[in-house]
């Protein structure tokens, strides 16, 4: 399992970026926001987060129907793939980590971005402030 989730990782990683240095995808036009989450199980359960997401444009604060939120966990899975916001601008994912990738002590983080309608690629960043993250 967590040689399928650092592949996992690794191959979304190329795929979406890192968000540390400046070659690949432009940056989004779009901002994503956790608007609620309802955390359950952990501490030896499987770990379910239900995360809630906003997408709106940078430029103008509307809300965006359609856009694809792109999703780079350092652990675990998120479903459903794929994330396509609805006329309201939210999705709904839900973030699993199995209980053998809950090492105590360590903290796990689920990144997100949306790219421009159309577009297949842009930079998630561990360090944005919406990063969900999670400690065992």
């Amino acid at each position: 399992m967590r040689r399928a989730t650092f592949v996992l990782c690794l191959a979304l990683s190329a795929a979406c970026g890192s968000g540390t240095d400046s070659s690949g995808p432009p940056p989004s036009p779009y901002n994503v926001a956790v608007i609620s989450e309802n955390e359950s199980g952990g501490s030896g359960q499987v770990y379910n987060d239900v995360i809630v997401y906003e997408v709106t444009d940078k430029s103008s604060g509307a809300v965006v129907s359609g856009a694809t939120v792109v999703t780079q966990a350092t652990a675990g899975t998120v479903a459903p793939i794929p994330l396509v916001t609805a006329a309201n601008g939210r999705v709904t994912a839900t973030w699993t980590i199995e209980v053998a990738d809950q090492t105590s002590g360590i903290t796990h983080a689920l990144a997100t971005c949306a790219p421009e309608i159309g577009g297949a690629v842009c930079k998630t960043k561990f360090g944005d402030p919406q990063t969900v993250r999670v400690t065992f």
